[in-house]
C-alpha cells in the first residue's frame, strides 16, 4: 500500500516505498483493458501517464476514474494508493458461512512490533456482479420493450464471458421482479415506470442495479 503525497482533479503524487520500482505510461486502449488499474482511498482508477519527478516520486495524469462501479471522489494528501496487479494482490480465502460476518485482520510490518488492526464487514465483494449497461426501453404494440447489455468479469464489448456464480438477471419494474437469464424483457406496458436491473450471483445474490424512467 502507498499514500498520496498530493492530489488535484487531474493529478496526483504518490512515494514509491521501493526505489527500484517503476510505473509505465499506458494508451487509453491499455486501460481499457484492464492495465494500471489502482485504488484511491475506495474508488478503482485506471492512469495513463506515470512520471518520476524526483527520485521515488511520481506524478501521475489522465485518469479513468469510478471504475467496476465504484464512485468518485475528492482524495486528499495520505489517502490510501494500491496498485491492483494480479500478480502482487494476496487473497485470503475464507469460507461462504461468513458473509455478512464481522472479520478482524492484524498486520504488523517486518522489522516492526507495532501491529495495526482494523475490522470491516465480509460482504463478498469479489463475487458481487457489477451493474448492467446500457439499459433502455421503448414501447411498441402495447408492450414495453426492456433491453440492457450483461458486464462480465472477463473480455468487453459484444465478447465477455460472466463470472462463475452469474445466475442471470432480476428486472424490477414498479416493484413487480422477473427474474431472467436474457438481456431483453417484454412485458404488458405498465405506463410510467421506475426500470431496476441488476446482475445475479448464486452466492451473494443481486448487485447494483441501473435504473431509468419511462
Amino acid at each position: 500500500m502507498l499514500f498520496l503525497l498530493w492530489f488535484c482533479p487531474y493529478r496526483v503524487q504518490l512515494r514509491l516505498y521501493d526505489s527500484g520500482d517503476a510505473l509505465d505510461n499506458r494508451t487509453l486502449a491499455d486501460l481499457l483493458n484492464r492495465q494500471n488499474r489502482a485504488l484511491i482511498g475506495n474508488e478503482i482508477v485506471s492512469f495513463g501517464e506515470a512520471e518520476e519527478v524526483s527520485p521515488s516520486v511520481w506524478e501521475l495524469g489522465y485518469f479513468l476514474r469510478g471504475r467496476l462501479g465504484t464512485t468518485s471522489a475528492n482524495h486528499p494528501a495520505g489517502t490510501r494508493f494500491v496498485l491492483l496487479e494480479r500478480n502482487t494482490l494476496n487473497y485470503i480465502p475464507t469460507e461462504r458461512y461468513n458473509l455478512g460476518q464481522s472479520l478482524t485482520f492484524r498486520a504488523t510490518s517486518i522489522g516492526s512490533d507495532k501491529e495495526t488492526l482494523t475490522s470491516c464487514s465480509f460482504t463478498g465483494a469479489s463475487h458481487t456482479e457489477s451493474a448492467p449497461a446500457n439499459l433502455s426501453a421503448h414501447r411498441t404494440n402495447g408492450q414495453l420493450v426492456i433491453q440492457w447489455l450483461g458486464v462480465g468479469r472477463l473480455g468487453g464489448r459484444a465478447a465477455y464471458d460472466q463470472s462463475q456464480f452469474f445466475s442471470g438477471y432480476r428486472v424490477t419494474v414498479n416493484s413487480q421482479s422477473t427474474d431472467t437469464t436474457a438481456t431483453t424483457l417484454n412485458l404488458a406496458d405498465p405506463g410510467t415506470a421506475t426500470i431496476t436491473v441488476s446482475q445475479l450471483n448464486s452466492i451473494t445474490g443481486p448487485g447494483p442495479a441501473a435504473q431509468i424512467s419511462v
